[in-house]
């Protein structure tokens, strides 16, 4: 909900004409292409650096993944971005329904699936993450078809698009209203992902007997 009141008041506020002006997306940032270290190297796999994919890319709040590199393997072969980075997809199925997009809440290497973008200086990650989102119609109809099923979205098409941004003090205005929602959005994702790893670790032992339902609780209290 705090995402949504955060996506809000990007959609009423970037309506003003004193205070916001119209940019191309390609003048908004850096961007970065990303990478599959060797499958086949055990070294470069199992780390603690999430690993963002076309496929992993669900929230828009970055910080896990189902798979990590290690340093060595953020070093050949994929690519490193640090937190405030933007994700998005650029090729795969998803893209024929929907537009993936994140904002990293940590360093995290990302595949050559997703393009990612480093806000230039002046430019808040959140507001750039809440226009980029808000065009999500406009990006889908960018979209074409690159075989199999999968969606391709070009990066000299998207670079194109043009978005609505804060400047001066209406940009600090604003990112001082919306970066608490996405923090606070961001914390209930990572309590929700905590208890739903305590479900999957305690139901089990509660099932067989092997903890009392109060040593439950008191876990569940303890984490949270």
């Amino acid at each position: 909900m705090t995402a949504d009141l955060a996506e809000a008041l990007y959609a009423r506020d970037s309506r003003n004409r004193s205070g916001w002006s119209e940019v191309t997306l390609t003048d908004t940032a850096k961007w970065l292409s990303g990478g599959t270290p060797k499958t086949s190297e055990p070294s470069y796999w199992g780390g603690d650096i999430p690993w963002i994919s076309a496929a992993s890319l669900k929230s828009p709040w970055i910080d896990d993944s189902d798979r990590k590199v290690t340093r060595l393997g953020a070093e050949n072969g994929t690519r490193l971005i640090p937190k405030g980075s933007i994700v998005f997809v650029v090729r795969g199925m998803s893209l024929t329904s929907e537009f993936r997009i994140g904002l990293t809440q940590r360093e995290v290497a990302f595949g050559q699936d997703c393009k990612a973008l480093l806000p230039a200086p002046g430019i808040a990650p959140e507001t750039l993450f809440l226009a980029l989102k808000s065009m999500t119609p406009e990006i889908l109809g960018l979209v074409d078809a690159a075989g199999h099923g999968t969606g391709r979205l070009a990066t000299d098409r998207i670079s194109k698009v043009r978005v609505r941004l804060p400047e001066g003090p209406t940009a600090a205005n604003f990112s001082y209203a919306v970066v608490p929602l996405i923090e606070q959005a961001c914390a209930m994702r990572r309590e929700n992902r905590t208890l739903a790893e305590l479900r999957d670790t305690l139901l089990p032992q509660l099932v067989t007997g092997k903890i009392r339902v109060k040593v439950a609780e008191r876990l569940v209290e303890d984490a949270t």
